[in-house]
């Protein structure tokens, strides 16, 4: 079964946002499963079409709230993308109104403060 996952616009891109957790109970867990599952879903015509997907968690980092990994239309992993990250900072936080959330970002090891008011 497929995970469940919403789509985000930032800045005339549109990123998938996707629960980890949701990725493993639909049965993909590695990162070739995901590079695959990427391509298929990121796909225009057959899939739901994006810019890529913005897979979030929870930090095991400490000083982190959340973990963001960043995947391509071409199932490679992002270094970094600031819409990608911002499409998943509206996810996390919109049913968390008023507060800041801090985003680790998987290849750069970098963390982006986000407030929403």
């Amino acid at each position: 079964m497929p995970p469940p996952f919403i789509k985000f616009h930032g800045f005339g891109n549109d990123y998938i946002v996707i629960e980890s957790k949701d990725l493993a109970l639909a049965g993909v867990s590695a990162t070739a499963e995901l590079g695959e599952f990427t391509r298929r879903i990121c796909n225009r015509h057959y899939g739901a079409g994006g810019d890529g997907i913005a897979v979030v968690s929870q930090s095991e980092v400490q000083g982190a709230d959340f973990h963001v990994r960043i995947f391509n239309p071409d199932s490679s992993e992002a270094s970094l993308s600031g819409n990608g990250t911002r499409c998943a900072a509206a996810y996390l936080c919109k049913p968390r109104p008023a507060i800041t959330c801090l985003i680790r970002n998987s290849a750069s090891q970098s963390l982006t403060r986000i407030r929403f008011p």
